[in-house]
């Protein structure tokens, strides 16, 4: 289905940002994810769930809390995405 989409999760730990994001980016290249949400377990706390989503296009968007993070996911799911041609 054209319409579906394929998110992926990096969860590491103690990892700096550029990091996870080179990560997140490497995942997307051997996954063929459309969307990876990569955040750190020592960031991680209570009411905070820090994370960030990375599509072929870049920083898709950040985000701060768990129910952020799914309304995010929600809303990114819904819109239509062409990414770059390679």
């Amino acid at each position: 289905n054209p319409n579906t989409r394929l998110i992926a999760f990096k969860l590491t730990h103690e990892t700096p940002r550029e990091d996870r994001l080179t990560r997140a980016r490497a995942l997307i290249d051997q996954s063929g994810a459309d969307l990876v949400v990569a955040n750190d377990r020592s960031e991680i706390s209570g009411t905070r769930h820090p994370a960030f989503a990375v599509s072929g296009a870049g920083i898709a968007f950040e985000t701060h809390t768990k129910q952020e993070l799914a309304q995010r996911m929600s809303e990114w799911i819904e819109i239509p995405h062409q990414e770059p041609a390679l």
